[in-house]
């Protein structure tokens, strides 16, 4: 079971997606809850309709995905020192799975990350 301030939840091995919404001025907008999908198509709707309501409430983007690739990266350690410590075959499969699930998620918003955020290069003006 996630930690309750965590944006992750799984329910009978169901992932339920709680996200941030992060202001330009760094305060918090609004929380938005998403139900997700198992299949990389529908996970990558999920990851743009996010995106959608980051728009649609004003919010920074840029901000809002680090701040979710963060917290989805300390949800993906934690599992995967779950797996490792399982103590059944049952345990281990399902530890595998949440974690299968949370990185199929983890993957489309940092592919999204990648299009949204601006590219540096390192130079004077970045």
């Amino acid at each position: 079971m996630a930690a309750s301030d965590s944006s992750i939840l799984f329910t009978n091995s169901h992932l339920t997606w709680r996200p941030a919404i992060i202001g330009r001025d760094g305060s918090k907008l609004g929380v938005c809850e998403f139900s997700v999908p198992e299949s990389h198509q529908e996970v990558n709707e999920v990851v743009n309709q996010f995106l959608h309501k980051i728009e649609m409430n004003g919010g920074d983007s840029e901000a809002t995905l680090d701040k979710e690739l963060g917290d989805l990266r300390v949800q993906a350690t934690r599992l995967s020192d779950l797996l490792r410590q399982s103590r059944s075959m049952h345990e281990a499969a399902e530890n595998g799975a949440q974690l299968k699930q949370l990185m199929t998620l983890f993957r489309a918003l940092e592919a999204h990350y990648r299009i949204v955020t601006p590219k540096r290069t390192g130079t004077t003006g970045d």
